[in-house]
């Protein structure tokens, strides 16, 4: 994976990367129509290349 430069894309990747703090992120910021569609329990988190 190439580095990340920018202080923000490594703040975002490094919260995110959390299972509970992904799972309140998308709770919090995403619309309620949205998130009504999920199963946000069954949320995994996976590594990218």
């Amino acid at each position: 994976m190439t580095e990340i430069s920018n202080p923000h894309d490594r703040f975002f990747k490094y919260v995110l990367s959390c299972r509970d703090a992904a799972r309140d992120f998308v709770l919090y910021y995403f619309p309620a129509d949205v998130t009504a569609l999920l199963d946000i329990e069954s949320l995994v988190v996976r590594k990218t290349l």
